[in-house]
């Protein structure tokens, strides 16, 4: 009698156990609802910018981890004794910017223009029906540098505004970059690492 209660008890404990462990949240699971949201960064791609003094290069605006983006509007600041933007079309008045369609469509351009006496880089679109709102990371422009002469300087984001399709902002993060040009043939071979340690 008493090892057929204690059987008894035994399947008892084991089937409570059972029942809480399917009540209970995996901690997959747990770690998939309870996630800590990404923040939405607008940064340069890529964030060092580096080039001989002899060739230009290029970055893009990059926009990472945003949720239904249909409108941008940003504006960065540069150093113009160290750099100057090329003109991405010649045949259209002031100096262009290069913009691109695969992530936000290019629906209703307001601004992709750069000031080199200024030293501004503007840079605004906003997607209209049927485009819908995009989400995910992805590039918006292009901006290609000439260097000037041989020296570092951090590019600004002056403004950055992200915005929803019903008019509000998308509370986002812009990071600065950083540019570098250099003569190949006087590079101090301490300075490279010390670059890219930042």
């Amino acid at each position: 009698m008493f090892k057929r209660s204690s059987s008894i008890l035994t399947i008892s404990m084991l089937l409570i156990i059972l029942i809480l462990s399917t009540l209970m949240p995996s901690p997959i699971a747990y770690q998939a609802v309870h996630a800590i949201p990404q923040q939405t960064t607008v940064r340069c791609e890529p964030a060092l910018i580096s080039s001989e003094l002899t060739s230009t290069v290029a970055f893009a605006i990059y926009v990472e981890n945003v949720n239904e983006l249909n409108a941008a509007d940003i504006q960065m600041s540069f150093d113009t004794s160290l750099a100057q933007v090329v003109d991405a079309d010649p045949n259209i008045p002031s100096t262009q910017i290069e913009i691109l369609d695969e992530f936000l469509a290019p629906d209703f351009v307001v601004r992709k223009v750069a000031d080199n006496n200024a030293g501004t880089i503007w840079y605004a679109n906003t997607q209209v029906n049927p485009s819908p709102p995009v989400s995910g990371s992805g590039a918006l422009a292009r901006v290609t540098l000439a260097p000037q002469t041989a020296g570092e300087f951090t590019m600004h984001f002056t403004h950055s505004e992200l915005v929803l399709n019903n008019g509000n902002e998308i509370p986002s993060t812009a990071q600065d970059c950083t540019v570098w040009f250099y003569d190949p043939d006087s590079l101090e071979k301490t300075h490279l690492p010390v670059i890219f340690a930042r």
